[in-house]
């Protein structure tokens, strides 16, 4: 139907246990799914979150249940497996798909480079004609050790298109030193709660530094504004409602930890 209306994208999004907004617990098979019923439409990831723990991590405070019982209980992403799943995504769609992914990493500098690790775990094997092993701060793979070991290879030369959200400040500037699409947060989201003025000089950052890298071609930016869709316009104001209340106790949580730190909300 979507198809049928005229649309070029559809961005998937969703998170485990949770049936606010969008219960997609499994987003990649979520696209393979559509790509194997569509012919033209393009799909993204919006976003996959791989489960990523770093020694020791506690969990921010701001987190939601649904993430607290995620991050406590199941098992942790391979970038391995994951570079598979988004490969045969790429292939089954003939090239329609764009890869978003997200950590939550703001505010914690190791994490967004073991994101970024778990990222150059991907190209590596999508480009490498035979792995000849990755060693990282967090990661560590062998090469393989006989001739027919592989994997599935993308559709798209050198690998799809990455598009991942920013919503801290310091991640700008690197997200364009490392050639990233990104996608950012407008009007109302809970993504721009720096507001409008600030963001323009954040995004100002990030294609300057993207072009100060060398990279070719411009840098992407993908604006994210909140929609939502019901049967009915009831059903519509109730989740509408819901998803403002869960909006307002993140947004609050939030606060409380900027204040905790010193630091005025503008300034995150």
């Amino acid at each position: 139907m979507i198809e049928s209306a005229g649309w070029d994208y559809i961005w998937l999004g969703g998170s485990h246990f949770s049936s606010q907004a969008s219960m997609s617990p499994q987003v990649l098979m979520l696209c393979a799914v559509m790509a194997a019923r569509t012919k033209n439409l393009k799909i993204g990831s919006s976003i996959h979150r791989p489960l990523m723990k770093l020694p020791g991590e506690q969990l921010s405070e701001r987190a939601l249940p649904h993430e607290r019982y995620t991050f406590d209980n199941l098992m942790l992403d391979d970038p391995f497996q994951t570079a598979e799943q988004v490969a045969i995504i790429d292939q089954v769609s003939k090239g329609r798909f764009y890869y978003g992914a997200g950590a939550r990493s703001r505010g914690s500098d190791e994490r967004r480079d073991y994101f970024y690790e778990f990222l150059e775990v991907f190209k590596q094997v999508w480009t490498e004609a035979h792995f000849s092993g990755f060693e990282g701060k967090y990661y560590n793979y062998p090469a393989f050790y006989e001739p027919y070991l592989s994997i599935p290879k993308p559709y798209q030369k050198p690998y799809p298109p990455m598009l991942l959200p920013v919503d801290s400040q310091e991640s700008f500037v690197p997200m364009g030193t490392l050639g990233y699409k990104i996608a950012i947060g407008a009007g109302s989201s809970t993504h721009n709660i720096r507001g409008s003025a600030i963001l323009r000089e954040d995004v100002k950052a990030y294609r300057q530094a993207w072009k100060d890298a060398g990279h070719s071609g411009e840098p992407t930016t993908v604006v994210r504004i909140p929609t939502l869709l019901a049967d009915t316009k009831a059903e519509a104001d109730e989740q509408s409602e819901k998803l403002m209340d869960l909006a307002a106790r993140a947004i609050f949580q939030r606060a409380i930890r900027h204040r905790q730190h010193g630091r005025g909300l503008s300034q995150s």
